[in-house]
């Protein structure tokens, strides 16, 4: 089963990490594969994307792009119990910039 949210309107201006796609909630305990795509309108400065589940960081932040401005992510063996909320975080260089996430996808492995 997979479940998806696409959210591509939340534009994250803060330099710390902030909710910017999700949440999903999965009905049931199992492992997963979770996909979400970013998007950056600099290439300079301290960017990033993370998941979080439940409101906590799980992994580690993902601060490389593909290219300039586009990041593409695929987490495999993620962990998740029933009830639990996923959803993507993401931080950008500061007020004048904006980070995009969109397309949060969870599939049962």
């Amino acid at each position: 089963a997979s479940q998806t949210v696409q959210q591509s309107s939340t534009r994250i201006t803060s330099t710390s990490y902030s909710k910017a796609c999700g949440d999903i909630t999965v009905s049931k305990t199992g492992t997963y594969h979770v996909y979400w795509s970013s998007y950056r309108t600099s290439s300079s400065g301290t960017w990033g994307t993370q998941l979080y589940i439940n409101g906590s960081a799980y992994g580690t932040a993902q601060t490389t792009f593909t290219s300039s401005y586009y990041q593409a992510i695929h987490l495999t063996n993620v962990s998740l119990t029933a009830n639990q909320t996923v959803a993507v975080y993401g931080r950008s260089r500061g007020s004048n910039y904006y980070l995009y996430v969109g397309q949060l996808t969870i599939i049962e492995a």
